[in-house]
């Protein structure tokens, strides 16, 4: 229009879209007549350097905002993780992360574990009797020989020495209860440990031939109570 500008009126603002997900820098711009290549004409992205990022993406579990409404993996599951740093598979409850992209390496979902740094030591494993340490994480170190419940005392176990199976006979007040009945070599070691019902005053303790032929110390525990008794037993 030989008015000495040129182009004006009829050119568009185009942004940056460096990413190329179809969405441009506010930041970086052109003026031109149509688009030039690697521009377009939305200003809405918010990474430019990254095309999982812009205005409506899904979100992902990356710790960054996809989406561009200011929020990080919203409404994304998050699961918190324990560390096993043992690897006997449970985890300790001081030690966390929380994730939305599955379990990391080196943690577990359990928390129950009282000494991640010790593999024998976790909920369940072999009580070690009168070392100090608590195998189980049942917060007691168990111990082979305490004091005895006299009310207890008329406990009798036969036969001794057994094979296969042993009768506890309890006192009349003892019948229709709950008993932990567990059995103990002589260096304290756990070997076994069974709850059982009395009925009738009795109790029957079977499928003992698993076990060597050796002496081994038996507890006989009310489960209510705790009143026990401990007594001497040959396996042969």
């Amino acid at each position: 229009d030989c008015d000495g500008t040129f182009d004006e009126g009829v050119t568009t603002t185009y942004y940056a879209d460096a990413d190329n997900d179809g969405y441009g820098d506010s930041s970086s711009t052109i003026q031109a007549c149509s688009a030039p290549a690697g521009y377009v004409a939305d200003n809405t992205d918010c990474d430019d350097t990254n095309n999982t990022v812009y205005p409506n993406a899904p979100e992902l579990c990356d710790g960054l905002d996809n989406d561009c409404d200011g929020d990080i993996d919203e409404d994304l599951t998050f699961t918190i993780y324990y560390a096993d740093i043992d690897n006997d598979g449970f985890g300790d409850p001081s030690n966390s992360v929380s994730t939305c992209d599955g379990i990391p390496a080196g943690y577990v979902v359990d928390n129950t574990d009282c000494d991640d740094s010790n593999n024998t030591i976790h909920p369940g494993a072999t009580e070690i009797i009168d070392n100090g340490i608590d195998e189980d994480c049942d917060g007691v170190d168990e111990s082979t020989l305490g004091s005895e419940d006299f009310s207890l005392n008329d406990v009798m176990i036969t036969p001794n020495p057994f094979q296969d199976n042993i009768k506890i006979y309890l006192p009349l007040q003892f019948n229709n209860s709950e008993f932990r009945i567990r059995l103990f070599d002589v260096n304290g070691r756990l070997v076994i440990d069974q709850m059982h019902s009395s009925k009738n005053g009795k109790i029957e303790v079977n499928a003992l031939n698993q076990i060597e032929g050796a002496a081994y110390y038996i507890e006989v525990m009310h489960f209510e109570t705790k009143a026990r008794i401990q007594k001497k037993l040959i396996k042969y």
